[in-house]
């Protein structure tokens, strides 16, 4: 990543659109805190300095980032999903700070949790707490989006939330998406997709080569001439402002 630049505001939702190794993992593990920023580097959130916090340390303070690999990054697939709820908000159950013997001994203590994101995100399940393995993508994509929502985060970072699902789940999750800027989350979305990113987003970016470029409004910018940006062809780009 070079000279990575942006800003997202609450209430809207920045699309980060490029095409698939240009940066995009490198981003989002910067974003999630899976890696820290470097000395000279720095993220805000309401103008605090959060760059050298970890993922749960940035779930407390209200940022949830959904990965682009849903088995073994966002989910354990030989886990239920009352396990997998468990392992993402241990903080919640855990006051002896022993993760390991806290899931052996209350395996079921975030089965309440668990069955609410199963029902308010129609969870399609074979029984009442499968295996993450057992779902279908789709289905598998709402529970973990789900599993994200209900920390009622300040910010959702969304990596390819709609890769390999289908039409019907697809069209839930970019609506979750929608309705988190409504109520004034602040989102960020990396897609490669650009009918989703043009769908969904009130302002658009491209990185390539691990080089961001300027941010746009949606209705100031062409899918054409963000094709361009995604292949490096910035200087074939005609009448374009950056917003200011």
């Amino acid at each position: 990543l070079t000279n990575i630049n942006l800003q997202v505001n609450y209430g809207e939702i920045l699309g980060v659109a490029g095409i698939a190794g240009n940066g995009q993992v490198e981003l989002m593990e910067i974003l999630s805190g899976e890696i820290n920023c470097e000395e000279n580097h720095q993220i805000l959130l309401d103008k605090i300095p959060i760059g050298k916090t970890n993922i749960n340390e940035r779930r407390k303070l209200g940022i949830e980032t959904i990965p682009e690999e849903r088995t073994f990054h966002a989910t354990v697939p030989n886990l239920t999903l009352c396990e997998n709820t468990f392992l993402t908000y241990f903080f919640k159950y855990n006051n002896d700070k022993n993760l390991i013997s806290n899931l052996l001994n209350n395996p079921q203590n975030s089965m309440d949790e668990s069955r609410k994101i199963v029902k308010n995100n129609d969870v399609r399940c074979p029984e009442i707490n499968p295996l993450a393995s057992q779902l279908s993508g789709g289905n598998l994509q709402k529970f973990i989006l789900g599993r994200s929502l209900a920390n009622n985060p300040k910010v959702a970072i969304f990596s390819q939330p709609t890769w390999g699902v289908d039409i019907g789940a697809a069209t839930a999750i970019r609506q979750k998406l929608l309705d988190l800027s409504q109520i004034g989350k602040a989102v960020i979305l990396i897609s490669q997709d650009l009918e989703e990113i043009f769908e969904l987003s009130d302002k658009i970016c491209v990185i390539n080569t691990g080089i961001l470029s300027e941010i746009f409004d949606v209705r100031e910018i062409s899918a054409a001439d963000v094709g361009l940006l995604m292949g490096g062809k910035s200087e074939e780009i005609q009448k374009m402002e950056p917003i200011k």
